[in-house]
């Protein structure tokens, strides 16, 4: 399943998706990222003031991954092939 994450609120309600398909409450993944369940609302409601490093530790707890992705297409003179 690819998500595609276009701004810290679009990443948010991700997080909180996946959270609830999987069964989890916001106080279970705060205790397992080590963060309170009310960080965990924040976050999902506005993931923009969230450090890197505590998305990352969520995302991987939720066993989703973050892929860069460059979207403007090749450069000017790249091979296609």
């Amino acid at each position: 399943m690819k998500l595609f994450i276009i701004n810290a609120h679009s990443l948010g309600h991700t997080i909180r998706d996946v959270r609830i398909q999987k069964g989890l409450t916001q106080a279970e993944l705060g205790r397992q990222v080590q963060m309170h369940q009310k960080d965990i609302s924040i976050l999902e409601h506005n993931a923009g003031n969230t450090k890197l490093s505590r998305l990352l530790a969520i995302c991987a707890m939720l066993g989703l991954k973050m892929i860069i992705e460059d979207d403007t297409g090749p450069a000017m003179g790249d091979d296609m092939w």
